[in-house]
């Protein structure tokens, strides 16, 4: 109901949506969106994750997934 305060769960195009204003968000030919570079997950100096590498069409369709930035 629209007094309950839980966030309603984000469906795969608020997640693409989420995705695609991110800074580390990049276009990559033949697969569209990705998590920063195709394949090669990013840390910080502290190795935290900043990026995935996941290609964004697919894992956002995926209910189990989450946003290494927790954005999603």
């Amino acid at each position: 109901n629209m007094w309950n305060n839980t966030p309603r769960r984000l469906n795969a195009q608020d997640r693409l949506n989420i995705c695609s204003r991110c800074p580390y968000v990049r276009q990559t030919y033949g697969v569209g969106l990705t998590c920063g570079t195709l394949l090669k997950p990013e840390y910080d100096s502290n190795g935290n994750q900043l990026t995935c590498g996941c290609i964004l069409k697919a894992k956002t369709l995926l209910s189990g997934q989450s946003c290494p930035q927790n954005k999603w």
